[in-house]
């Protein structure tokens, strides 16, 4: 952390107090978020309960890794044996030769997650944990947002087509894909068990469709469960909401500490 002029706007992580452009505040390079100078010299900054800085150890993983690596296990034009054999052509031979599909969508899963893991990177006084795995499961979420609004629980999705909802039905290029709801509500509830110390925690599923043209304007669902586009994600996680610096630092620990990081 270090002490620099603010060359934009921020809010304070600490007292949410919004810091203009040329304001004094320690900056974090590893959360991307600012503290004003007042509570730097407050007391509660150098130690004990109040500290910013304190409380649990976040890890926030690495957006698409497992499928990337899953996608480099199976591929025989993809894992570092070929690369290293044929560093110049590499590229071409798989286009020439081509993939099994199954093998693929491992690819085309792992850069939809890495293309909306960017685009989460960014949510200010957020706290993104990406690629997490489902203890005792195969399964994995691929991302988790902690916000000031609420805890979201995020399906990156990479079809193309059109994408419509009509009377309760998600459609995708014209097919019923509404069993997608079914996997992110089971997400949800799995992650609103790992928050059951916090009663009073707010939990929401979304698909976030990185590719495809919405027929149907998003974002859209009912209850619980939210289709979005990534910029119509991005202005709902941008909202603001009750839960402060701490209570999201806290959500989050409990969070990477229940569903840790697929791959590292």
């Amino acid at each position: 952390m270090s002490t620099i002029r603010l060359r934009y706007p921020a809010n304070c992580r600490r007292c949410e107090t919004l810091l203009g452009p040329g304001s004094e505040a320690v900056w974090d390079r590893t959360t991307k978020s600012a503290t004003c100078v007042g509570c730097v010299d407050s007391p509660a900054f150098a130690g004990g309960a109040g500290d910013p800085f304190a409380g649990p150890t976040v890890d926030r993983g690495i957006a698409g890794a497992s499928a990337r690596a899953e996608y480099e296990r199976r591929s025989p034009y993809g894992g570092d044996a070929i690369s290293a054999q044929y560093p110049r052509i590499g590229a071409l031979l798989r286009r020439v030769a081509g993939e099994p599909q199954h093998v693929e969508a491992w690819l085309k899963g792992s850069v939809g997650e890495e293309r909306l893991g960017l685009v989460l990177d960014r949510i200010p006084h957020a706290w993104a944990l990406h690629d997490r795995a489902v203890p005792a499961s195969k399964a994995n979420i691929d991302h988790i947002l902690v916000v000031p609004s609420g805890v979201f629980v995020i399906d990156a999705k990479r079809y193309k087509g059109k994408i419509a909802w009509s009377a309760g039905q998600l459609r995708v290029n014209g097919r019923d894909q509404t069993r997608l709801r079914e996997g992110i509500l089971r997400q949800v509830t799995m992650v609103e068990q790992a928050l059951h110390s916090e009663p009073d925690a707010r939990v929401a599923g979304v698909l976030c469709f990185v590719e495809g043209s919405f027929e149907t304007r998003p974002p859209f669902g009912s209850g619980a469960f939210l289709v979005h586009s990534p910029r119509t994600l991005r202005y709902a996680l941008e909202r603001p909401g009750s839960y402060s610096f701490d209570d999201r630092h806290r959500l989050a620990g409990l969070l990477s500490e229940a569903f840790p990081p697929s791959f590292s």
